[in-house]
């Protein structure tokens, strides 16, 4: 009898033992350098999935700019200069931005800044002779302790895109070799490019053309957003750049960019009753609010679209055959 328990006993240790080997073999391979180093790679992986999500700016005027596509065009760029004619190319159809309302397009012009190791370059509008609107930057920054490393992103405006707007590459790691105009740019002896098109003096061959629908601008953006090099993000990448940088709003752009609109169901609030004299036989007219002269309140009349001549030619030397009074005044 005792022979038998010993043996049933015996049974009972190795099925214990058996089940509890594999979550003990679990738990040492959780507590191994490989297993840590597995654990903190799905993370990245993870993080990354979610920085690299699509974003809506926050404005419609937002949409005539998607700052993916734009991204594409920079990386296939030899230079800001270069890029700046890019944009502005009615061929790209990478420009549909129109922050003053009038149907057709503006002109965005590049004004870069540049610090030690750091890059700044603004993509901007001038509404008006000496009134700009900062619709977003290129800020690219060498990785310390590196010599071919670099930190590059684009954030959107905060009253156009909404705060933390951003687009990175969608690799960790980028090499000043990545793009022929990051090359450029950390290269010896460069100058910050600093475009010389001002309020109604623009390059020869440039005419603002119609505001194209934006089904048909979504459309054309994304045959160069497919690519995939570039993703949406919520961290900024680069840490010092964006210090050396102070936006520029103006007032013509902040009346029409509108924020979206969002549909809230009212709540049925019920009418209470207040307790009061009635008079017999006698009527209090009530008052009626005054209609005012109609249109919308505050806004204000819209600034002379004809061409202006006499405008400021920039901080550099006009390039050749370009137009000094051509084209409409508020371009």
């Amino acid at each position: 009898m005792k022979t038998m328990l010993a043996v049933a006993l015996a049974f009972v240790i190795v099925a214990l033992g058996t089940q509890l080997s594999p979550a003990d073999d679990v738990v040492s391979k959780e507590a191994t350098p490989e297993g840590e180093a597995t654990k903190a790679e799905a993370t990245t992986t993870e993080a990354a999935k979610t920085e690299t999500a699509a974003m809506e700016p926050v404005t419609e005027a937002g949409d005539g700019l998607d700052l993916n596509a734009v991204a594409e065009l920079l990386a296939d760029s030899e230079s800001l200069e270069e890029f700046e004619e890019s944009l502005n190319d009615t061929a790209t159809g990478v420009n549909n931005l129109d922050l003053d309302a009038d149907g057709t397009i503006d002109y965005i012009r590049v004004e870069e800044q540049v610090e030690d190791d750091m890059h700044v370059a603004v993509l901007q509008v001038e509404l008006a002779e000496d009134d700009f609107q900062d619709v977003a930057t290129i800020q690219a920054e060498r990785v310390e302790d590196t010599e071919d490393e670099v930190n590059v992103q684009i954030q959107g405006d905060t009253e156009i895109y909404g705060e933390d707007y951003y687009v990175a590459p969608t690799t960790t790691v980028v090499y000043v070799t990545t793009m022929p105009v990051l090359r450029l740019m950390f290269g010896p002896r460069y100058g910050p490019w600093r475009s010389p098109w001002r309020w109604a003096r623009y390059p020869k061959p440039w005419r603002p053309w119609p505001v194209r629908p934006i089904a048909v601008y979504r459309s054309r953006a994304l045959m160069r957003t497919s690519r995939g090099r570039f993703g949406y993000a919520r961290v900024s990448r680069v840490r010092r750049a964006h210090h050396m940088y102070k936006p520029k709003h103006s007032t013509r752009a902040v009346k029409t960019t509108k924020p979206r609109k969002t549909t809230t169901p009212a709540k049925a609030t019920p009418a209470k009753a207040t307790p009061g004299k009635t008079t017999p036989g006698k009527t209090t007219p009530g008052k009626t609010p005054s209609s005012g002269t109609g249109g919308k309140s505050g806004t204000t009349t819209q600034q002379d679209k004809g061409s202006k001549s006499g405008g400021k030619s920039g901080t550099g030397t006009q390039p050749s055959g370009g137009s000094t009074s051509g084209g409409k005044g508020k371009k």
